[in-house]
């Protein structure tokens, strides 16, 4: 076990949460009603024994999920070790509690003279054991495949961003080599752009401003426009977004060059991008159409790996929330991406 956790990482439920309680208590009076089972189903034994056994088991079970839930924030700053050992014996020392304060309940409940029942001490004390035992590795066990998931998806996500980098480094070399006798200046600039893009694709972070992403993908549009001239024309409609609104970055870049690459390279005249971006009921929706010849023999391979990419890319990241719809009509592609202002914990340890 790794000495030191973050908050996010912790093993044990946060009991201060109505769900995870309810399911506790569910659990524990399934156990219950499994040890009433000894006795006769239906017989007054088996209610008595339900009775007892649900009382004194919700009574731990409440107590120790109140007692967790209150020295959660403490528990999260120490070992996993100590903090399962801190918890397994907080369990055990309020069955023992529980345990004698039951016995002697009994005891006046029958008007007889008070003594500590040993074996059904013990036998509590041992079936708690067992059953807080297992239930804290699987809760360790839980948190242990959900790190897994987080790392995968982590992993995934830096593999499709590593395959979607700029694929106009070449032609974005000859530009600055052609540039850099007659227009010195012109050429450093696209240096830099070109540096700004790379920069964005090594990147290790997740989530990026969306203006952040809108000023690359100018960049990359200006190189591009050295390239094709009058053939490319961008027409930008952005809405105005709030400042939080966050997103994978390099998610639009791709669009702009699939729409570039088979659409306006594949038109003698070019044509017109338009890159639309809006806010609806809390999603951001962000239109990228272009013209492209609807001839199936001047199509280019690899449009629908690209897509998929990026529609991977927004799957992982937002689940069912993030989407990417494709609309063909006469003479133009559209694609439509939809994901939520503000990623759910706004990073992906949360999902």
């Amino acid at each position: 076990m790794d000495n030191k956790h973050q908050a996010d990482d912790f093993f044990l439920p946060d009991f201060c949460s109505v769900y995870p309680l309810l399911i506790l208590v569910l659990l524990v009076e399934l156990v219950a009603v499994m040890l009433a089972m000894v006795y006769p189903l239906g017989g007054p034994e088996f209610w008595n024994a339900l009775a007892m056994n649900s009382l004194f088991a919700q009574w731990v079970t409440i107590t120790s999920a109140a007692l967790l839930c209150w020295m959660r924030s403490w528990l999260q700053k120490i070992s996993i070790a100590s903090a399962a050992g801190i918890s397994y014996g907080i369990v055990l020392f309020l069955t023992l509690i529980f345990s004698i304060l039951g016995i002697w309940l009994i005891s006046v409940a029958e008007g007889s003279i008070y003594h500590l029942d040993w074996e059904r001490l013990l036998r509590n004390l041992c079936i708690s054991a067992i059953i807080t035992l297992v239930g804290m590795r699987y809760f360790f066990m839980q948190q242990q495949w959900k790190q897994q998931l987080v790392s995968e998806a982590e992993s995934k996500l830096r593999a499709l961003q590593a395959r979607i980098h700029p694929h106009f480094l070449f032609n974005s070399m000859n530009t600055i080599a052609s540039l850099t006798r007659s227009q010195p200046e012109l050429a450093e600039e696209v240096v830099e752009d070109l540096s700004e893009l790379f920069r964005a694709s090594f990147s290790d972070q997740t989530l990026a401003p969306f203006m952040d992403e809108v000023t690359l993908c100018r960049r990359y549009m200006h190189i591009e426009g050295l390239r094709f001239g009058d053939r490319l024309t961008v027409d930008w409609q952005l809405d105005p977004l709030p400042e939080k609104t966050l997103l994978p970055p390099l998610i639009i870049q791709p669009l702009l060059e699939n729409a570039i690459n088979h659409g306006i390279s594949r038109l003698e005249q070019g044509g017109v991008i338009q890159v639309a971006a809006r806010l609806v009921d809390e999603t951001v929706e962000i239109e990228v159409t272009n013209p492209y010849n609807p001839d199936p023999s001047s199509r280019r391979p690899g449009n629908g790996m690209a897509l998929q990419n990026i529609r991977t890319r927004i799957e992982v990241m937002y689940g069912e929330q993030g989407q990417l719809n494709v609309r063909e009509k006469t003479g133009a592609f559209c694609v439509i991406l939809r994901f939520p202002v503000v990623p759910p914990g706004k990073q992906l340890k949360e999902k």
